[in-house]
C-alpha cells in the first residue's frame, strides 16, 4: 500500500480532478449549444465542478494521511486517456457543433468511462472524512449516470424541440394530450397551439429516427420513373406513409413518417425489389398531399412498371479491377490470415499512411503506404460499405461482406472519422464466421468449469458474463449455448452483430435504426415459446428489466454487460433501478473475464521460480491461506516468452490468448445481501470465502500453469 506522501497517488489524484474539470467544460459547452436543456446541463456541470473540489481536498488528505490505491499507474494511464478523449470531444464540438442527441450519447459514454477511471470504490483509507468524499464521489457519479440514462429513455418524437428552446417540457405534455383528446396529429397541435415551425419539427423528428430529414413542397410528386413505380404500389403506400423522392446511387431513397417501422420498412423493401431503399423522415401532413396528388396523376402509359428500377448513370464508382480495389483486398485477406480482429488505417497529414492490425489483442504494422493513395484508398472502403464518399467531416458507420468484393466470406463492420489536418482515418472489425468453442476448451479451472456446468443446466434465471469490450464474452456464451443446444430445448438469441451461427438456434440481428433493440427483441421473445434466451448486452434498465422478469417466469436467460468484475456487476444492475428482491431471486451467477496473451508453445523456454518470485506471488494473490493451498514450491517450472519469437507466432513470442475468470456462484447468503443493496465489496468478501477466485487469482494460476506471464496477468488484471 501506498505511503502517507506517495507521489504517485498524488499524481492520479490529481489527474482525477483534471478529468473532473474536462467533463465540466464540456457540459457547460451542451448548455451553451442546446438551449432548451441547458439547466440540465448546467447542473451537471456545477456538480462536476463540486467534484474538483471534492479531488483537491482528497489529494490534501493523501498528503497527510494513509490513503492507498493499487496499480497507480495503471490508473493513471486509463484516466489520461478518458481526459483526452474528453478534450478531442471539445474540439469537435468547436468545429462541428452537438445535437442533442450526440451530447447525450457522449455523456452517457463519458459517465461510463468515469466510473470505470476513478476507482472510488478502490481506495482504502482509515481516514473517515477520506471515506465520506470517496462515497459522495461514487454516490454522485452514478446519479449522473442515472439522470442522463433516464433523459434519453424519456425521449420522444418530438423532444428536439424541447433542447432547441421552441417548446417547454409542459406545453410539450399538453400538446400531446391536446391532440389524443381531439383525435388529431400533434404535429398539429404544435404547429396552431405552440407556433412550432414545420423545419423546427421535422428537425426534431430526424434527431428521434436518427436519420435525414426530407421537405415536401406544396407540388411535389415522385420524379420520373419513381413516379410510374409509385401509381403501381399507391395501396401499400399509403398504407405505409411513405412515398418515393428520388435516387441516391443504386438506392432508392423514400420519405416516411415512421422511418422506425419494421414491419413498413420490410415491405417498402419488397416494393423496389433489386434495389436498397434509403429513409428519410418527413411530415405525415407532406406526406398525405403528395400521395393525393399522385392519387390525381394520370397513370403512366405502357405496361406496369417493373420494381427493379434503371441504374443511376451518375453514380461515381472505383473499378472494382484497380490498383487501390486489389490492395485493399489483399491487405484485408492478409489481416484476416494473421488472425486480426481489427484494421486501422491511419493517414497522417505529411507522411504514408500507417496500416495497423490487432492480433490477440495487440496491434502491429500491417502496411505502409504512400500519401498519395490516402483518399482513393479511404474512398474505396466508403464505396465498399456503403457510405457517402462526399461527406468527410462527420463520423460515418457501415459494413462490408467481402465475399460480393472478391475476398474471404467475413463480414466487415466500418467506422471513418475525421481527423486533424483534413485526414480521414478507417477502422475496419473483421468478424470471421465462428463455430462455438467447446465447453472444455474455455480455460476454466476446475471450480469455475463444474460451478458453471451446474448454472448454466438450471431451468430457469439469469446468467451473466461480464467484461470490456473484447474480452470473450460471446465466445463463451455460445459454448454455454451449444452444451444446451439440444433437441429438447427452444434457444432464441438478439445480438449485434451476430459473429456465431449454431444450427439449432435461432438468432436475431439487432437494427436500432429500424427500431429492433435488445429490448424489443427480448420483449417478442416472450411471446414465441422460448426456454433459453441470449440477449447480446443488457444496455439499459429496460432491458435489464425484461430480463429478470423473463427469468422469474421460467425462462433460463444469458448476456452480458460491460462491468469491471462480477460483484461489481451486482452493484451496477441494482443502480439502474432493478428491483433487488426480485433481481436476487433471478440471478444465477455471473462470469467476469479477461484475456491474456498465451506463450508461442514452439519456442516458449521453461523456467524455474525463485524463492523471491515465489514470496511477491504469494503476497500479490491477496490470501496466503489460499495461495499456499495451490501447493507450490520454490523450483516450481513456469514458462518464459523467447525474445525474437519465431515463424509461428510472427515473432512475437505469443500465440493465441485465454481468458483469465472471476465466477460468482449466487448463494442464499448472497441473494441476502443484494436483497439489502450491499455494496461490492462485501459482496466480493463473502464470495470469496465460498469458493471465488478473482480475476487476478484466477490470471496467477494460469501463470503457475506455463500458460502466460504475470506481465500479461497484470495489465489486463486489476484486482
Amino acid at each position: 500500500m501506498p505511503g502517507r506522501t506517495d507521489p504517485q497517488l498524488v499524481e492520479l489524484l490529481n489527474l482525477m480532478e483534471a478529468y473532473e474539470g474536462a467533463v465540466r467544460d464540456l457540459y457547460e459547452s451542451f448548455a451553451e449549444k442546446i438551449p432548451g436543456r441547458a439547466a440540465f446541463w448546467r447542473q451537471l456541470a456545477v456538480e462536476e465542478r463540486g467534484h474538483c473540489r471534492m479531488l483537491a481536498r482528497l489529494s490534501r488528505i493523501a498528503a497527510e494521511e494513509p490513503l492507498g490505491v493499487e496499480d497507480c499507474d495503471t490508473k493513471a494511464a486509463a484516466v489520461r486517456r478518458a481526459a483526452q478523449a474528453s478534450r478531442l470531444r471539445m474540439e469537435d464540438i468547436a468545429q462541428n457543433g452537438v445535437s442533442p442527441v450526440r451530447a447525450l450519447a457522449m455523456a452517457q459514454e463519458l459517465e461510463t468511462a468515469m466510473n470505470e477511471a476513478r476507482f472510488f470504490d478502490q481506495f482504502s483509507t482509515a481516514s473517515e472524512q477520506a471515506t465520506e468524499i470517496l462515497e459522495e464521489l461514487r454516490v454522485s457519479t452514478d446519479n449522473h449516470a442515472r439522470r442522463i440514462a433516464e433523459l434519453i429513455r424519456e425521449r420522444s418524437r418530438y423532444s428536439g424541440l424541447v433542447d432547441r428552446g421552441v417548446v417547454t417540457d409542459e406545453q410539450l405534455e399538453e400538446a400531446m394530450r391536446s391532440a389524443a383528446d381531439k383525435g388529431i396529429r400533434v404535429e398539429t397541435v404544435l404547429q396552431s397551439a405552440c407556433s412550432a415551425g414545420r423545419d423546427e419539427i421535422l428537425a426534431s423528428l430526424a434527431d428521434f429516427h436518427g436519420c435525414q430529414p426530407y421537405r415536401l413542397g406544396p407540388t411535389f410528386v415522385p420524379p420520373g420513373e419513381l413516379r410510374d413505380a409509385a401509381i403501381a404500389r399507391q395501396d401499400r403506400l399509403n398504407a405505409a406513409l411513405a412515398i418515393p423522392v428520388g435516387l441516391n446511387g443504386h438506392r432508392v431513397v423514400v420519405a416516411m413518417a415512421d422511418p422506425k417501422d419494421v414491419v413498413r420498412r420490410d415491405e417498402l423493401q419488397r416494393l423496389f425489389e433489386g434495389r436498397r431503399v434509403e429513409y428519410r423522415v418527413g411530415l405525415a401532413e407532406e406526406i398525405e398531399g403528395a400521395l393525393k396528388r399522385l392519387s390525381l396523376s394520370a397513370p403512366a402509359p405502357g405496361p406496369e412498371p417493373a420494381a427493379t428500377l434503371g441504374e443511376d448513370p451518375d453514380l461515381a464508382e472505383i473499378d472494382d479491377d484497380s490498383e487501390i480495389a486489389r490492395l485493399l483486398n489483399r491487405l484485408i485477406e492478409e489481416a484476416h490470415s494473421r488472425g486480426a480482429s481489427d484494421i486501422h488505417f491511419e493517414p497522417s497529414a505529411q507522411g504514408e499512411v500507417l496500416v495497423r492490425c490487432r492480433v490477440d489483442g495487440a496491434l502491429q504494422r500491417l502496411a505502409g503506404l504512400p500519401r498519395s493513395q490516402r483518399g482513393a484508398l479511404i474512398s474505396r472502403i466508403k464505396i465498399m460499405a456503403g457510405l457517402d464518399i462526399t461527406e468527410r467531416r462527420r463520423p460515418q458507420s457501415g459494413k462490408i461482406r467481402m465475399a460480393r468484393w472478391g475476398g474471404p466470406d467475413i463480414e466487415v463492420r466500418v467506422e471513418t472519422y475525421p481527423t486533424s489536418s483534413g485526414a480521414e482515418d478507417a477502422s475496419l472489425r473483421l468478424l470471421a464466421a465462428a463455430s462455438a468453442k467447446p465447453f472444455e476448451a474455455l480455460g476454466l479451472s476446475e471450480r469455475n468449469r463444474s460451478e458453471l456446468a451446474i448454472l448454466i443446466e438450471q431451468p430457469h434465471g439469469i446468467i451473466l458474463c461480464v467484461g470490456p469490450t473484447g474480452s470473450g464474452k460471446t465466445t463463451t456464451l455460445h459454448s454455454a449455448l451449444a452444451r444446451l443446444n439440444r433437441g429438447d430445448l427452444r434457444t432464441l438469441t438478439a445480438e449485434d452483430p451476430v459473429e456465431i451461427v449454431q444450427p439449432g438456434l435461432r438468432q436475431v440481428q439487432m437494427n436500432p435504426k429500424a427500431g429492433l433493440t435488445f429490448a424489443t427483441a427480448l420483449r417478442s421473445f416472450l411471446r414465441a415459446d422460448p426456454d433459453v434466451i441470449m440477449i447480446g448486452e443488457m444496455r439499459d434498465r429496460e432491458t435489464a428489466g425484461i430480463a429478470v422478469e423473463a427469468s422469474l417466469t421460467g425462462h433460463l436467460v444469458f448476456s452480458t454487460l460491460h462491468t469491471n468484475s462480477a460483484p461489481e456487476t451486482v452493484v451496477r444492475l441494482l443502480d439502474m433501478g432493478i428491483d433487488p428482491y426480485s433481481f436476487a431471486d433471478a440471478l444465477l451467477g455471473v462470469l467476469a473475464q479477461r484475456l491474456v496473451r498465451t506463450i508461442c508453445p514452439r519456442c516458449r523456454i521453461p523456467r524455474k521460480l525463485e524463492p523471491a518470485e515465489l514470496a511477491s506471488l504469494r503476497a500479490e494473490y491477496g490470501r496466503r491461506d489460499l495461495f499456499d493451498a495451490l501447493g507450490i514450491s520454490p523450483g516450481h517450472q513456469v514458462a518464459a516468452p523467447n525474445d525474437g519469437g519465431c515463424a509461428d507466432c510472427n515473432g512475437t513470442s505469443y500465440l493465441g490468448r485465454m481468458a483469465a475468470h472471476e465466477l460468482l456462484v449466487v448463494s442464499d447468503e448472497i441473494r441476502a445481501l443484494i436483497s439489502h443493496r450491499a455494496g461490492a465489496a462485501e459482496i466480493r468478501d463473502l464470495a470469496l470465502e465460498q469458493g471465488m477466485r478473482t480475476l487476478r487469482q484466477d490470471g496467477i494460476e494460469k501463470f503457475l500453469g506455463g500458460h502466460t506471464t504475470m506481465e500479461e496477468v497484470r495489465a489486463v488484471c486489476s484486482r
